[in-house]
């Protein structure tokens, strides 16, 4: 059942579209305006609080998370179907996909580096052929090892792998490697970095404060720099892509969405002077803003986005 719609004003409701760009405002889940800001710091070293590396290091954020786009994304799913994709496809909608595919891919690879690294240090985490693909069941027997070693795993907790009759007979009669090892061999490794990391803590993994700390330090060390820029780039990217074929839905529906639109939400206003030291933007100068820093800091001969940097990309051109 789709969501009900929320007021504006009185008498008035906010349509689908404007339900979705509404999103660009979201400073709790990386919304375009966040990132926009993060990605300015980020360019000019700016020191970067942990609110900042979230939204950087991830490919989370409710914008491009939200059903409209997993609709258009994944037509096939019943689940997100119901909550009504694109009625109208932007003339770039193929490009978008692709955009907001890739930042997707990007994050991934970058998970996965990581991970290993923080696992098992950087001489034995980055050793493998190719360390952005999914980690290998033997790679893990290593990391686990390692882990121990290094106190970025602190053994297994044994409530949660007791679950499993094999591993609780194991952890009878062995230490923690031996149920470690085990559990190696017996989960099923998943391809996306995430899910892989959530896996292991379901079946009793026992992964220390000092992965974290490890994992979090890494992802935005010099070594990953370059790759992490492209990610949040195209992260960027993505969310202005997401925000033309919006826009792009909404005109051609015949209900095209007021430039000077903005959530009425006093708390935004005092985040945002807090947050950026501004005041909440209209919808077309958020656009704008995010627009233009995207094109002074990306590469517009990107086979992925460079087509942003082109004239024919100008989302703005579709507000009322």
């Amino acid at each position: 059942m789709a969501p009900q719609q929320k007021e504006l004003v009185p008498n008035e409701r906010l349509n689908k579209y404007i339900e979705v760009v509404d999103g660009i405002y979201d400073l709790s889940s990386c919304g375009m305006m966040v990132m926009q800001h993060v990605v300015s710091k980020q360019s000019v070293g700016y020191e970067l609080s942990k609110w900042d590396r979230d939204a950087l290091t991830t490919r989370n954020s409710n914008y491009i998370a939200q059903p409209y786009v997993q609709a258009w994304l994944k037509p096939g799913n019943s689940f997100f179907s119901s909550y009504g994709g694109p009625d109208s496809f932007s003339p770039l909608a193929a490009s978008h996909a692709a955009l907001i595919l890739k930042m997707n891919e990007d994050y991934n690879a970058l998970n996965w580096m990581w991970t290993r690294e923080a696992f098992a240090g950087e001489a034995i985490g980055l050793m493998v052929s190719d360390p952005k693909k999914p980690i290998s069941r033997e790679e893990l027997k290593l990391y686990f090892t390692e882990g121990l070693r290094r106190k970025t795993i602190d053994g297994i907790d044994e409530q949660l792998a007791r679950r499993d009759p094999q591993i609780a007979d194991v952890l009878n009669n062995a230490d923690s490697l031996a149920g470690l090892l085990l559990i190696a061999e017996r989960i099923e490794i998943p391809d996306d970095s995430n899910s892989f990391l959530n896996k292991i803590l379901k079946v009793g993994v026992d992964v220390s404060g000092a992965f974290f700390e490890d994992y979090d330090r890494i992802s935005v060390n010099d070594f990953h720099r370059s790759g992490l820029t492209v990610a949040a780039l195209h992260k960027l990217g993505s969310m202005l892509a997401l925000t033309e074929q919006a826009l792009y839905d909404a005109h051609a529906s015949g209900s095209p969405i007021k430039g000077s639109f903005k959530p009425e939400n006093d708390k935004l206003e005092e985040s945002c002077q807090k947050l950026f030291g501004t005041p909440t933007p209209i919808l077309r100068e958020a656009i704008q803003q995010a627009q233009q820093t995207f094109l002074e800091l990306s590469d517009s001969d990107d086979p992925i986005s460079g087509y942003i940097h082109d004239s024919s990309f100008d989302p703005v051109q579709y507000l009322a």
